[in-house]
């Protein structure tokens, strides 16, 4: 599942995410957390434990070129 946009907001607003911050997420699920970190120039390493959910996710992100700065782990 994807949380609310308006959560994602508030949630990364609260991290105060500044250029080259390292962030660990449990659980990648479609990859739109971790793609916004990423825009504002977070490292993301990320896990899902969903296998289908993770190369599904994997594919998405190299389609938009996040791969440099997504770290995807299955696990």
């Amino acid at each position: 599942t994807i949380s609310q946009p308006y959560t994602v907001a508030y949630q990364t607003e609260l991290l105060e995410i500044q250029k080259g911050d390292k962030v660990l997420e449990i659980g990648t699920g479609s990859g739109y957390q971790a793609s916004v970190l990423a825009e504002m120039g977070a490292d993301v390493f990320t896990i899902e434990r969903h296998q289908p959910l993770h190369e599904e996710t994997k594919m998405l992100i190299q389609f938009l070129k996040l791969n440099n700065r997504i770290h995807q782990h299955y696990g």
